[in-house]
C-alpha cells in the first residue's frame, strides 16, 4: 500500500486518524515525520505514514561462536583503525546476547564520545558488518566502562519522567534519536501499563520515540 501524508496538531492525532481509517495495527505500520511547524501556541507536523510490506523475520536470541570471534576481531579492528594501542576485548555471554567488553585504562571518554556518539558509531558499524557477514541481526554489543549500564539507568528515569508528563493530562512526548536498542528499553518499559502507547517515528537505524495518551 501507497504511503499516506496527514497534516495534524500531533503526531499521535495524526496515527490515529491512519489506523482509523486503514483499520491496521499500531505495530503493523511505519511512521516518518517530514515537516513539524512551531507557532505561538500550537504545532503542525507533517507526518508520512504507510503499512508494513513485509513480515522481519524473527531474530535469534543468541550468537554463535564464529560470530563473536568475527565480532571481537571486527571491533579490535575498528579500535586499530582509529589509533587505540593500548586495549582489550573481553567477551561475556548473556542470556539473549553475546556483550563485548572494551577495556581501555583512560581512554574510555574517548570511545564513549561526547552523547555516546563515538560508542553508539561502532555498536552500529559492529552490527552492520555482522549482517553482511552472516545475513542475519547478530546480538552482539558492546561496552566500555559501565556506560551501557549507567545509560540503562538515565533512560529508565526518563521513561519515568516521561509517563509522569503524559499521565498528568492527555499528550504526547517526542524523545531525541535513540539507537534500536535503546527505544527497545522504552517500549518494554512503557507499553505494560495502560493507557499509554509507544511507537518510533523515522527512518535509518536511528529513530525517535513518541510516548503518547491520545491514541
Amino acid at each position: 500500500m501507497q504511503s499516506e501524508r496527514i497534516v495534524s496538531d500531533s503526531i499521535s492525532s495524526a496515527v490515529k486518524e491512519y489506523l482509523d481509517k486503514n483499520k491496521a495495527e499500531l505495530n503493523n505500520i511505519a511512521i516518518n515525520l517530514l515537516k513539524e511547524k512551531i507557532f505561538i501556541d500550537s504545532r503542525e507536523y507533517t507526518v508520512e505514514i504507510s503499512k508494513r510490506n513485509r513480515l522481519f523475520p524473527q531474530r535469534e536470541n543468541s550468537a554463535s561462536d564464529e560470530e563473536i570471534s568475527f565480532a571481537k576481531k571486527t571491533l579490535e579492528d575498528m579500535l586499530n583503525f582509529s589509533l587505540f594501542k593500548e586495549f582489550s576485548v573481553t567477551i561475556e555471554n548473556k542470556p539473549c546476547y553475546c556483550l563485548l567488553k572494551i577495556n581501555a585504562p583512560g581512554k574510555d571518554g574517548l570511545i564513549i564520545g561526547k552523547n555516546g556518539r563515538n560508542f553508539n558509531s561502532l555498536q552500529y558499524l559492529l552490527l552492520l558488518a555482522l549482517e553482511k557477514k552472516f545475513h542475519r541481526y547478530v546480538p552482539v554489543l558492546i561496552d566500555a566502562g559501565s556506560y551501557r549500564e549507567k545509560r540503562i539507568k538515565h533512560l529508565k528515569s526518563l521513561c519515568s519522567e516521561l509517563i509522569r508528563f503524559v499521565s498528568e493530562k492527555p499528550d504526547e512526548k517526542i524523545t531525541d534519536f535513540l539507537p534500536s536498542y535503546e527505544r527497545k528499553l522504552i517500549h518494554e518499559e512503557i507499553t505494560p501499563i495502560k493507557g499509554i502507547s509507544t511507537f518510533s517515528i523515522g527512518k535509518g537505524p536511528y529513530k525517535k520515540v513518541v510516548i503518547t495518551t491520545l491514541l
